[in-house]
């Protein structure tokens, strides 16, 4: 039996958490305009789910117009930054770091693969003690514009 296939989606809130809180304001009109061209509106109400393709895309459009002069892995990991911030400013990000302040810091990173999983359906961690205060993360590596 063949397995089936799921495509690849990242959600409203992960748009709304880099393009929308984060980015907002910084977006000049010739970023947006060349963001629509790919097919992020963000001129519209935000829709979900959206390809992972288009938010590779997306990516890399605003690294290209807000950090023209760093790396691509520079730039990348500064739009990373930019969108850790901006999620935790979305609801789901509200929730996620209330029930992190809750629950404490090693069963949080313990969860961390639930807590992915409300920005997209594809990246997956796993978790292992080390010792009582210690873990070793893994993360797959399947973001569709490469490192971030």
């Amino acid at each position: 039996m063949a397995s089936e296939q799921t495509e690849k989606v990242v959600y409203s809130q992960t748009i709304e958490g880099l393009f929308v809180r984060s980015l907002g304001n910084k977006l000049t009109p010739s970023c947006r305009d060349e963001l629509k061209t790919i097919g992020l509106d963000l001129s519209q109400p935000l829709k979900s789910p959206y390809p992972a393709e288009l938010w590779g895309a997306s990516l890399h459009v605003a690294r290209k117009h807000l950090f023209p002069g760093s790396a691509s892995n520079d730039g990348m990991g500064k739009l990373g930054h930019l969108f850790i911030d901006g999620f935790l400013e979305t609801l789901t990000g509200k929730v996620i770091i209330s029930v992190a302040r809750l629950t404490g810091p090693m069963r949080s990173v313990n969860q961390l693969s639930r807590r992915l999983s409300a920005g997209n359906n594809y990246m997956k961690a796993e978790t292992r003690s080390l010792t009582e205060t210690s873990l070793h993360v893994w993360l797959n590596n399947t973001n569709p514009s490469g490192p971030w």
